[in-house]
């Protein structure tokens, strides 16, 4: 799913690290993403294909930010809010007001 931190703009592919914690992938090495940095979904950025989750809803917060010499992006660890390993589904409520458009 795409994911956007909220401090830098910055978005990613966000994934499964293991022993509940995320990776932020397709980070550019360029782009700047800090530790305590709020990590939230993207939503949809193309109308034709819209997002199985809407823009905004809190996924975690950037634990560990890292670069390799041989790595084209940067490793970018997120704890999540949640604690993945015990659930079993997620549902996702969305208003049905308008929504501010997001920056």
């Amino acid at each position: 799913m795409s994911a956007r931190d909220l401090a830098t703009g910055v978005s990613g592919m966000i994934r499964n690290g293991g022993r509940n914690m995320l990776l932020l992938d397709r980070v550019a090495k360029e782009q700047k993403v800090n530790k305590g940095d709020v990590i939230v979904t993207e939503g949809t950025r193309d109308r034709r294909y819209p997002s199985l989750y809407p823009y905004g809803i809190p996924i975690g917060r950037v634990d560990q930010v890292g670069t390799s010499d041989i790595a084209s992006y940067r490793t970018v660890q997120v704890q999540p809010f949640a604690q993945l390993g015990s659930l079993d589904s997620v549902a996702a409520l969305v208003s049905t007001k308008n929504v501010p458009k997001r920056p």
